[in-house]
């Protein structure tokens, strides 16, 4: 789940980046926000520059999409189905909205607080704040644990709401075809763990196609690391190129880079496990 909030993460960066507003340092020295407990890295913009998106999808069909609706009257900025694990480690379907509102920010915690059912089990919560953003992360699963749900709630510059909700089942999602990788190729020496493609924001806010391919490899992190700093294509921009350490020393990376037409571009990250002695990246590759 982690390596999927990462990117649509790094997805909202490229769009906000593309509607005029200041690129986020590539500093190492500036540490932008944790994918999964942080909200999204925001810059300003002019309102005729903001992005297009869709309406939030209604309250209608059938399953978790009935009985855990994303917020009412939301814009859905992108919609991502693939598969991933749930808190318990089960392994499923996931489809994640990723949506922004101008609704207080306590009123849409709420929300997501009232919607969880009762025998549901929470599987975790949390609320922080860094500066003058707040950001609330909520995790529950059923009693069976074969569903689970991921809300994060959190406030930006622009007095926007983001919001990314996450509906799990237990269950493999459609397996897709091999994906494109565009002129940077994934890191040769990795095992692919999976893939999936879906359609979201590119520059500008219109619709791009989007390929992730997720890797591992027992080579070390900073080979790793310096494979994709020496291969990015030259004719691309740097977004963002950033490097931290967690709490247990383990290292992570993310490079985001845009072509100059704006019609392609990358979110590459690439995590340090010290327990599995393993290198695991998230290469992702989108064109419109």
């Amino acid at each position: 789940m982690k390596k999927l909030i990462y990117l649509l993460v790094g997805i909202l960066v490229l769009v906000l980046v593309s509607c005029g507003g200041p690129a986020p340092s590539s500093s190492s020295s500036s540490a932008p926000p944790s994918p999964t407990t942080q909200p999204p890295p925001q810059t300003s913009s002019s309102p005729t520059q903001k992005p297009s998106p869709t309406a939030s999808p209604p309250a209608t069909g059938t399953g978790q999409e009935v009985e855990f609706p994303p917020y009412p009257g939301a814009n859905q900025v992108s919609k991502v189905v693939t598969s991933d694990t749930g808190p318990s480690g089960q392994k499923g379907a996931v489809t994640v909205y990723f949506l922004t509102t101008n609704d207080p920010y306590e009123k849409v915690k709420s929300y997501y607080q009232e919607i969880i059912p009762a025998d549901w089990e929470t599987a975790g919560t949390s609320e922080t704040q860094q500066g003058g953003q707040k950001t609330f992360v909520l995790s529950a699963q059923s009693t069976s644990e074969d569903a689970w749900v991921t809300f994060i709630v959190a406030t930006s510059e622009e007095n926007m709401v983001t919001i990314s909700h996450t509906l799990g089942k237990e269950g493999e999602a459609p397996a897709s075809s091999v994906p494109e990788t565009g002129k940077l190729t994934p890191y040769p020496q990795a095992e692919v763990t999976d893939t999936s493609q879906w359609t979201g924001p590119g520059p500008n806010g219109q619709q791009a196609n989007w390929f992730m391919t997720n890797l591992t490899t027992k080579d070390p992190y900073e080979k790793v690391k310096v494979y994709y700093q020496l291969n990015t294509p030259p004719e691309f921009v740097k977004v963002m190129d950033h490097e931290e350490t967690n709490a247990d020393g383990e290292r992570s990376y993310i490079l985001m880079l845009q072509s100059p037409t704006q019609i392609q571009f990358y979110v590459i990250s690439i995590e340090e496990n010290l327990e599995e002695q393993s290198v695991e990246i998230s290469h992702n590759y989108g064109t419109k």
